[in-house]
């Protein structure tokens, strides 16, 4: 008998909302209540402005955290039953269980995700963000294990004899250095080490320390956003350009999928979902289009499957 219970992840969802509520409602409440009483406000501002653009921002708060919740409905399966936040279907009414489809999720926005797409007889789909629960992989495992979702999937496994150190394996590592995000990674460092270097009078009393530091943060930041891959017969193996102790390898028989993740704000990436459906995305912004087409060629050639978020 199939029996599972979501739960939200702390992060992704609990903190989310909390930090999001908590800003919207302090946000409002100083323009309410604290602008209108500042020594700046008269003559510069319409009088009633700061209160009703406060009141304006608390609805939208509560918009989007609304929306938010409603995208992250408690789903449980006791079994021949499965509820997804009210709605309640007979599991007689299941179609079908898409384990690695994607949807829009809107929050500031519209983002596409990937989640778990339930299909129901009366042709209504309901989907289940990954990223929004902490037992996602438990969801996953426990609807593969399902005789009626059971598939074949060809794959090429690792043999036991073979010691993966000994695997050959080609790399897809662009440059770190003048590629988009190699730039952005080194211009604010570049500034910091001039500032700190310069003639310029009072340069270090204007900010000069607080500046390196946000340098010093920056290339933090960027660089988790530079790895690279290199592709074996029978293993990937993630590396970083500049953090070069983290040496990733992944077997095959341990993935169920990877997909290429892109994004207009972040670099693209590789995400990649193991077998046990626990999901790990590694961003690479000095890969080139040609490379990234190379490494999808050379993925689907190990009968690895490959799809595009």
């Amino acid at each position: 008998m199939l029996s599972y219970r979501s739960k939200r992840h702390p992060i992704n969802f609990y903190l989310t909302v909390a930090g999001s509520t908590v800003f919207f409602l302090l946000l409002a409440v100083y323009l309410i209540f604290f602008v209108k009483s500042g020594p700046d406000y008269k003559g510069k501002l319409p009088a009633g402005f700061a209160p009703v653009f406060g009141i304006i921002i608390l609805f939208v708060g509560w918009y989007l955290v609304r929306t938010y919740l409603r995208s992250t409905p408690a789903v449980e399966i006791d079994g021949e039953f499965i509820l997804i936040g009210r709605e309640n279907w007979h599991r007689s009414a299941l179609v079908s269980v898409d384990l690695s489809s994607k949807a829009s999720f809107e929050f500031f926005g519209y983002y596409t995700f990937p989640a778990t797409e339930f299909k129901f007889s009366d042709n209504s789909k309901r989907y289940v963000f990954d990223f929004l629960y902490s037992t996602t992989p438990e969801l996953k495992l426990l609807l593969q294990a399902d005789k009626t979702l059971q598939r074949q999937v060809e794959r090429r496994y690792q043999p036991a004899s073979l010691n993966l150190g000994d695997d050959v394996y080609q790399d897809y590592k662009g440059n770190a250095v003048f590629s988009f995000r190699g730039v952005m990674l080194w211009m604010f460092p570049v500034v910091a080490v001039w500032m700190l270097f310069s003639d310029w009078p009072d340069v270090w009393n204007k900010g000069t320390a607080f500046f390196v530091g946000f340098s010093l943060c920056w290339v933090c930041l960027h660089s988790f956003m530079l790895y690279y891959f290199r592709i074996g017969e029978f293993s990937l193996q993630v590396r970083n350009h500049y953090f070069f102790w983290i040496r990733k390898t992944i077997p095959f028989e341990e993935i169920e999928e990877i997909s290429y993740s892109s994004g207009d704000r972040i670099a693209n990436g590789l995400r990649i979902t193991y077998r046990t459906f626990r999901t790990k995305t590694f961003r690479a912004g000095s890969l080139t289009d040609a490379q990234w087409l190379a490494l999808a060629k050379t993925i689907r050639s190990s009968n690895i499957k490959f799809r595009k978020l």
